[in-house]
């Protein structure tokens, strides 16, 4: 079937944010949606589908139903297009069938160019220099819509073994200055990205925040989106209880739109308890005409805000007695609060997550709470009173602490309570 809409959609890139039809754009996606589940999505809150793509359903493309894009247009999705597999083919004149036949369809706002091109292994991956003949080639071609690549071996890279028939062996893992570099190389060929922190044995936020991090490190003027999976390893068979928690926690660390990776990871027999927390977070986020979202993308004015304790992530050299010599690791971690403050139409807008059990209540300061009263906490219905010490510090308290029913593989279920949460709160 042809399609019934022709016309290429106003997205561009500008102060580091995407702008959708001359609006700062927040993509709430679900990757790898089939043709049938279009409606099922957009009703979790979604604003964007990926499925253009060479990895896409068989169904994504069947004439008999109708044109793929018409329907997600007509149901307000938008489309992330993809031309992913052509880059490793090493010829940078080789165009994807998808982008000739759709690049002015008016629901693409994106083009993804290479879904993990900084791969380990030799065949798989696509170097620097060939991933940018290729955007060459795409904006030559009069592609004029954003292309950015999803980044997934943001982690060490392991160099070598040493054993020790007396104890513990040495590894000796890839330096953080040499994974900028290598992640920096990537820079020119995109014109954005997005991180790939795969956390599938346990709710590592620790292991998200630094590969955010790095990212950040690579190019910190560079939008980036956070590619999240909702599925853990073989030991529970529930839903990932934190996956709202780094949704939100990936805005803090600097992500600028969430990719849900994807449709099919939804399917596993727990389906239902997934979808509840997808739907929970695409609905916070979009909930009152985006505002959540809007506010995420507006004037950021975290450095006006103090939280105690603080989450804090540092990098630093150590002299490693039994591998004799420097290695530059993650050495500092310091338990706490971690969050953004921005303002928006006048409103404080605080996205605060604890990512660890240890700490369970926290205190936010600032000069810019002066002459209020109170603190709404959005979606909790419960308000927090502002207070004034004898210091003249402003402030209010919270708790971090939540309950949910933890399923395990042998099908048994206890209630757990731990720190890791997340509140949101409004200050008009």
């Amino acid at each position: 079937a042809n399609s019934k809409y022709i016309g290429r959609r106003n997205a561009k890139l500008e102060n580091n944010l995407l702008y959708v039809d001359n609006k700062p754009y927040f993509p709430l996606v679900i990757w790898n949606v089939p043709y049938e589940a279009l409606e099922e999505v957009k009703s979790w809150g979604a604003n964007a589908v990926f499925s253009v793509s060479n990895y896409a359903t068989e169904d994504c493309f069947n004439t008999e139903q109708g044109v793929y894009m018409d329907k997600a247009y007509e149901l307000g999705l938008n489309v992330i297009g993809e031309s992913a597999m052509t880059a490793r083919l090493k010829n940078a004149e080789i165009m994807p069938v998808s982008v000739e036949k759709f690049s002015n369809h008016p629901s693409i706002i994106a083009w993804q160019i290479a879904d993990e091109p900084e791969h380990q292994f030799p065949d798989l991956k696509i170097p620097a220099d060939t991933l940018k003949s290729q955007y060459d080639s795409l904006k030559l071609s009069g592609l004029t819509l954003p292309i950015w690549a999803n980044l997934y071996h943001t982690s060490q890279t392991f160099i070598s073994y040493t054993p020790n028939p007396g104890g513990e062996g040495c590894y000796l893992w890839e330096k953080e200055s040499d994974i900028t570099s290598r992640l920096s190389a990537y820079s020119n060929a995109v014109d954005f990205w997005a991180v790939e922190p795969q956390i599938m044995e346990e709710f590592d936020f620790l292991f998200q925040a630094k590969r955010i991090k790095r990212m950040n490190r690579a190019n910190e003027n560079m939008l980036l989106w956070t590619d999240l999976f909702p599925y853990i390893g073989s030991e529970l068979k529930t839903d990932q209880p934190a996956l709202v928690e780094m949704g939100y926690f990936s805005i803090i660390t600097g992500g600028k739109g969430i990719l849900i990776d994807g449709y099919d990871t939804l399917s596993y027999p727990d389906r239902q308890n997934r979808i509840l927390y997808v739907k929970q977070l695409f609905k916070e986020l979009s909930n009152n005409n985006n505002e959540l979202a809007d506010a995420v993308l507006s004037e950021d004015i975290t450095s006006q805000f103090e939280a105690n304790p603080r989450f804090k992530l540092d990098y630093k050299w150590s002299y490693s007695e039994r591998c004799q010599a420097n290695i530059e690791y993650l050495t500092e971690v310091s338990k706490g609060i971690d969050f953004i403050a921005k303002r928006k139409d006048g409103k404080i807008y605080i996205i605060a997550v604890n990512p660890y059990d240890a700490i369970k209540d926290a205190e936010f300061s600032s000069p810019l709470l002066n002459g209020k009263t109170k603190v709404k906490v959005m979606f909790e219905e419960r308000e927090i009173p502002i207070s004034q010490d004898s210091t003249g510090k402003i402030y209010f308290t919270d708790r971090f602490e939540k309950t949910f029913n933890l399923v395990k593989s042998d099908g048994s279920s206890s209630s757990v309570t731990n720190g890791i949460e997340r509140h949101v709160y409004i200050i008009e």
